[in-house]
Formats: structure tokens, sequence, C-alpha cells
């Protein structure tokens, strides 16, 4: 990222915690084992996504970007709130600017189809612009 030219946007798909939960033959012996088969997955997607971070932390453009962080879908789970009908759908959704202007926290509900009017609404974007969802900035 840091050969593109700024201002730029950008997708990374990390790792993935889907069956059958293979990591890097490397760090197969580097997490414990969990009470669930995903656990041990989980633990090394944590420890990638920190290893971003503190790569990303070091490059010239990461105090002015913004960060979004979203899940795809739920997982297999030990919570009896995501084993409803409704925590089957549950998936944390992130914003985050290191520079430390976004300090708003929502416990409501968004759908992932807000992310794209609630990232223009974050870099007031002041353009028209069609979108399905919501700009969550302009939601109290």
């Amino acid at each position: 990222m840091s050969t593109f030219p700024e201002p730029f946007a950008t997708t990374v798909f990390t790792a993935t915690s889907h069956h059958p939960y293979i990591i890097p033959e490397k760090h197969k012996d580097r997490f414990k084992e969990g009470t669930l088969p995903i656990h041990k997955c989980v633990a090394y997607t944590d420890m990638s996504v920190r290893r971003f971070f503190e790569t990303a932390s070091s490059m010239p453009w990461y105090q002015n970007t913004l960060f979004v962080i979203c899940a795809d879908h739920t997982n297999i789970t030990e919570i009896p709130e995501y084993g409803t009908e409704a925590g089957r759908f549950m998936v944390p959704i992130m914003f985050y600017k290191p520079d430390g202007s976004l300090k708003h926290t929502m416990s409501g509900t968004m759908q992932q189809i807000d992310i794209m009017p609630t990232v223009l609404g974050i870099l007031e974007y002041d353009r028209p612009y069609v979108a399905f969802g919501n700009d969550l900035t302009k939601i109290s």
C-alpha cells in the first residue's frame, strides 16, 4: 500500500476462520487448542491483524487513514446469544482512525450495507451519491 499515490482506497481480505480451520504450517504449534475447533484459527487471525497494524503504524499514510474492519458472517460459538436466529447474523463492524477523531460507540443495529455511506459521512463527502444503506454519522 505504501506504493500507492495518496489518497487511495484499498481492500484487504485477511486470514479466514472457515472450516477446516487450517493455519500455516509454520504457526501450527504456536497457538493453544481451544474448546472449539475454530479457536486456534481465530488466534492466528488475531496475530495476523496485530502484525498488519504494527507494520501499518510505521507507514507515512497511517495517521491519515480510516480503517474499516468487518466480518462477513458468524461462525460456531459457545455464546448462547450468538446461537439464536438473530445472533447468527451479528457481526462486528469497526471504524478506526489512528488520529483518535472517532470517539462514538454504537451498540444498536448496523448492517454491512451501511458501511459505504458511513465511510462517506466520516470523510465528510459532500457530493450526491446513491446508497441503499444509511450514513450512521447522521443518526444520534
